[in-house]
């Protein structure tokens, strides 16, 4: 069965309420740590109302995955059609999705810790738009050799992997108050990133 999205399509604010506490929730106390009853009564709803809107406390985990995932599909399609060139494709995607940890720091979080409760169809559906995630990675690494830019003896899915990986573990170590902005902190893996791809213009 397909996820519900985060709105309520008749305006109510009750599903939402529900999703932000629950997503909280998740992020600091783990999933298996949070029950119904947790969210809920956090929420100052009761369980009537949280089976009014979904099956289980698994849909509400598939939820909030989807949630982030089709958001981050969306922004790779995004940059890969605005920008042509793989090097900018890789440094708009990782600037966009760095500096979104500020906003979406609950929900990689629980992105990153939390997928291996998805069970069944949920698992893979999840599983398939991460998939599609790695693919438009791997496909600007691909670019990347075949107009020789980057360097052709590094394998594309494996750079990717590591990307992808190097972007999101930033959340479990930033802090809002630290020296580095999240600006600052793309800024500098793009750089970095890029140096070991490219070509290097004084090779013989």
């Amino acid at each position: 069965m397909k996820a519900q999205s985060l709105v309520d399509k008749d305006g109510s604010g009750s599903k939402k309420l529900l999703l932000s506490v629950a997503l909280g929730l998740f992020a600091k106390n783990g999933y298996p740590g949070t029950t119904v009853e947790d969210i809920v009564n956090k929420a100052g709803l009761t369980k009537g109302a949280f089976y009014y809107y979904f099956q289980s406390k698994e849909e509400v985990l598939e939820i909030i995955h989807n949630d982030y995932i089709e958001k981050q599909i969306v922004l790779c399609n995004k940059v890969c059609a605005d920008y042509q060139d793989p090097r900018e494709q890789i440094r708009h995607i990782a600037k966009a999705t760095i500096i979104n940890l500020g906003e979406y720091r609950a929900n990689v979080s629980v992105y990153l810790q939390e997928r291996r409760f998805l069970s069944g169809a949920r698992r893979k559906v999840v599983t398939s738009k991460r998939k599609e995630v790695d693919q438009i990675f791997t496909g600007i690494i691909e670019r990347g050799v075949e107009y020789g830019y980057f360097r052709p003896d590094l394998a594309p899915k494996i750079i990717a992997f590591g990307i992808i990986g190097m972007y999101a573990w930033v959340i479990n170590w930033w802090k809002p108050d630290g020296n580095l902005s999240l600006e600052d902190i793309a800024d500098q893996y793009v750089n970095l990133l890029l140096r070991g791809l490219e070509i290097s213009k004084t090779a013989s």
